[in-house]
């Protein structure tokens, strides 16, 4: 019997079609995660845009005994252009104010974020924050 040295034909093909597919699959990870992380940035702009037009929404209520206007604009973000909708309810002892901001992301897909608070009709309802 004669020694082998060194690898054989089928072993080096074999060693390739392993480290292909591990490449193949690590790209197409590689492509999701971008994907996510552009999906989460568009989420994080959102938020903070309705947050914003919320807290307006809530500063003008208090300054101006309930009256606020409700609509819808258009803002343009980072990547996409943003739907802004401020919703106005009334109750008995407080307002409902609904803001939601919709999108369409890089897949065509309809995204939103809603966010809600209830203003007091009484600003003195409201209390100060501790100094």
């Amino acid at each position: 019997m004669s020694k082998q040295n060194g690898f054989s034909l089928i072993e080096v093909l074999i060693s390739a079609v392993i480290i292909g597919v591990a490449a193949i699959v690590l790209a197409r990870f590689q492509g999701e995660m971008m994907r996510g992380t552009m999906l989460a940035g568009e989420r994080n702009e959102a938020v903070f845009l309705a947050q914003t037009k919320l807290e307006e929404a809530r500063q003008a209520m208090l300054q101006t005994a309930g009256a606020v206007a409700a609509g819808a604009t258009t803002v343009t973000g980072r990547t996409t252009s943003f739907t802004v909708t401020t919703a106005v309810g009334a109750g008995a002892a407080s307002n409902r104010v609904q803001v939601t901001v919709a999108w369409t992301d890089a897949q065509n897909a309809g995204q939103r974020v809603v966010v809600m608070s209830n203003v007091p009709h009484n600003a003195g309802a409201v209390a100060a924050p501790p100094s």
